[in-house]
């Protein structure tokens, strides 16, 4: 079921496969920090990206035909990381975030 927050959340995480915005990366800020990463490019030879997204797709296969309560999407990133609240980084590779765990959403890029 669309909502207003998976919609913007959509937009802006497509916003970088524009040219004009391809040095972006899509930030979002969540309860544990911010994590940025890129949509996966179905082009990828990435191992970790293709199994992370063949889980994803089988899954999306088993409950297609069923209305899942509580189900606020979710949006697949690779080459994340996550900038904790005191400035530590971790590397977090190919991730699935879930949008109820999203609080807000830009485009950049974090130094």
């Amino acid at each position: 079921m669309p909502t207003l927050k998976k919609e913007i959340i959509k937009m802006f995480a497509l916003a970088p496969t524009v040219e004009a915005l391809a040095n972006n990366k899509v930030i979002f800020l969540t309860p544990m920090g911010i994590i940025t990463g890129s949509l996966p490019n179905e082009n990828t030879s990435e191992a970790n990206t293709k199994i992370i997204s063949a889980i994803v797709n089988k899954t999306n296969e088993c409950f297609k035909d069923v209305e899942l309560s509580d189900n606020d999407g979710y949006i697949q990133l690779t080459d994340a990381s996550l900038r904790t609240a005191t400035g530590s980084t971790c590397n977090l590779g190919d991730i699935v975030l879930f949008v109820d765990q999203i609080i807000g959403v830009t485009l950049g890029t974090i130094n």
